[in-house]
């Protein structure tokens, strides 16, 4: 009960941001969001949980967008999940999982804050260099195949365009 009422909250409060919202891609390079999304729904990918595997490329990448240190919890490890600071060692998010491939990173994870979010980060590459980095705030969910259902549909909540960019 506690995750849908979150949920509603979130998405009342995505409302009124003038960004882009539900299934809304202006702004965004949608012939390449239609590609990285054909990647997503056709290929194979490896999924794992453990956040040793996020290359350092893609943390590097995520850090130059977002413009702070990308610290990521472990899987159902402690990470400050709302706007109270329980541990200044813990950092805001906690990975759900990571999904790879020759082609494509899509890591997923829950940040905290005023309300708890689930991004999804789909990062397109070629040899440790990023082609295009997509953020997407989605629907609470917890594997690769939901997270797949969401992207094919257009069912993500926002795309954050000022997180999101294309080299």
């Amino acid at each position: 009960m506690k995750v849908y009422i979150i949920f509603f909250l979130t998405c009342l409060i995505l409302s009124y941001f003038p960004t882009i919202g539900i299934g809304q891609t202006n702004t965004i390079d949608t012939k390449r969001l239609q590609e990285v999304i054909s990647k997503i729904k056709n290929e194979k990918f490896e999924i794992t949980t453990k956040t040793k595997n996020i290359p350092r490329f893609v943390k590097r990448e995520l850090r130059k967008i977002d413009k702070v240190k990308f610290k990521i919890a472990k899987a159902g490890g402690n990470f400050n999940s709302s706007d109270v600071i329980d541990n200044k060692s813990w950092p805001n998010k906690r990975i759900i999982f990571l999904a790879y491939n020759e082609d494509v990173y899509v890591l997923l994870y829950e940040q905290g804050g005023i309300s708890r979010n689930y991004y999804g980060r789909v990062i397109d590459h070629k040899k440790n260099s990023s082609d295009c980095i997509f953020t997407f705030i989605m629907p609470p969910h917890k594997d690769f195949e939901e997270f797949k259902y969401f992207v094919e549909n257009e069912k993500w909540l926002k795309i954050v365009k000022e997180k999101s960019k294309c080299f």
